[in-house]
């Protein structure tokens, strides 16, 4: 059942200080059952919680087996939602892979926890994160959010969210020729 969620993505009108009528009784639902954090956290993912296609994920997973990628690799899944790329990643990968995702919506990211107990999950903004391990490849379908995104370890400038994780990758990523910037 909780592989099923798809975030926040679809109903910003439930997080506005003045909900639209329709969207009134889901915001003071959503007030009862959420935390006051829960519920800004939420609030804060709705430009980029949306569902990727089982087809979108399949097709990202076959190109990163085509450009090499194999069993034992190390995985980074930045903005992961709940997981639906671990979830689909190639049974054949699978051996000794070593996974890490990182997402900013705590319930989110405390439901990929559950659904993915052997990867490490960090509930944060990727920006906060910066994960020290190396990774031999990033998946997933990263926010489209048109805003921007201050990472002081970059530069001096901001960047929109997407540029900024095609710009910097994690900077201890090994070269190789064979990456590839695959977007959904």
């Amino acid at each position: 059942m909780l592989v099923k969620y798809a975030g926040w993505g679809a109903m910003p009108s439930a997080f506005e200080p003045r909900p639209p009528r329709d969207w009134q009784g889901v915001a003071e639902e959503l007030k009862e059952l959420l935390s006051a954090e829960e519920f800004a956290s939420a609030r804060a993912s709705t430009p980029n919680a949306h569902y990727t296609s089982p087809e979108v994920v399949q097709a990202i997973w076959q190109a990163m087996e085509r450009f090499g990628l194999q069993a034992g690799a190390r995985i980074l899944e930045p903005s992961m939602g709940v997981g639906h790329f671990f979830g689909m990643m190639p049974e054949g990968l699978y051996p000794e892979t070593k996974r890490t995702g990182v997402e900013l919506d705590s319930v989110s990211a405390r439901i990929a926890a559950k659904l993915y107990p052997d990867s490490s999950i960090q509930a944060k903004a990727f920006e906060d994160t910066l994960p020290k391990d190396i990774f031999d490849a990033a998946i997933g379908n990263i926010p489209f959010g048109n805003y921007p995104v201050y990472d002081p370890a970059y530069s001096r400038t901001a960047h929109r969210w997407r540029k900024r994780l095609a710009a910097r990758p994690p900077p201890e990523a090994p070269p190789d020729p064979r990456c590839r910037d695959m977007r959904a």
